[in-house]
């Protein structure tokens, strides 16, 4: 392969051999539906919520306010995302982020302890916030995984991150990924159904249109 048609990331040593095993396609494909997205998406809130301090303000100093965001309804999944940079001619590829999501999320803005917040200073809004995804089904150091992370986060401004891995990690490579800000899953016994099941059933083959 010629270093053109290279991803920066092989460019620069990050080798990644899941890209070519079945169970990472799989992996991909369990969490891109939209029960198990969404369970990624709460863990990534529930993760925040241990680092996110209370932002009060004072009304008249009457009441205190905080900021909370809750999940919406409406979720939608990108598997194997191209991340670039540059533009025309300088454009490079970084790599591909296994999966993206796209949630959507409620902004609320509501009194402390109970105390009440006058109708023209409660708010609520809605948005649509993106979840970074990187999955390992290889075990492989910590290390490795959080410096591809951190590389694809200098394209993206710091954007949320949350390691998938297919085997458990240990209490110290845990607190790594916190020191980052890096969220963690393990695949669990329903991806092992999961794949059984795929196993069971040949892919179903799809009529396109001859052209």
């Amino acid at each position: 392969m010629k270093s053109s048609d290279q991803t920066l990331l092989q460019r620069i040593g990050f080798q990644d051999p899941d890209k070519m095993t079945t169970r990472h396609d799989l992996a991909i494909q369990y969490l891109s539906q939209s029960e198990t997205a969404w369970k990624l998406a709460r863990k990534f809130m529930a993760f925040k919520e241990r680092d996110w301090s209370k932002r009060s303000s004072s009304y008249s100093g009457k009441a205190d306010m905080e900021d909370r965001y809750t999940l919406g309804t409406a979720i939608k999944c990108f598997p194997e995302a191209a991340l670039t940079k540059g533009e025309g001619q300088y454009k490079t590829l970084v790599g591909f982020i296994d999966l993206v999501i796209r949630y959507e999320t409620i902004w609320q803005c509501r009194g402390i302890d109970g105390n009440p917040i006058p109708r023209d200073y409660s708010s609520e809004s809605t948005d649509f916030k993106k979840l970074f995804v990187e999955v390992k089904v290889t075990e492989r150091s910590i290390s490795d995984a959080i410096r591809q992370i951190n590389l694809y986060r200098q394209f993206l401004d710091g954007s949320p991150f949350v390691l998938v891995t297919d085997y458990q990690i240990n209490e110290a490579e845990r607190q790594m990924l916190d020191q980052v800000l890096i969220a963690h899953a393990v695949l669990g016994p329903q991806f092992s159904e999961y794949v059984n099941a795929q196993a069971d059933k040949p892919p179903k083959k799809v009529e396109s249109e001859e052209i």
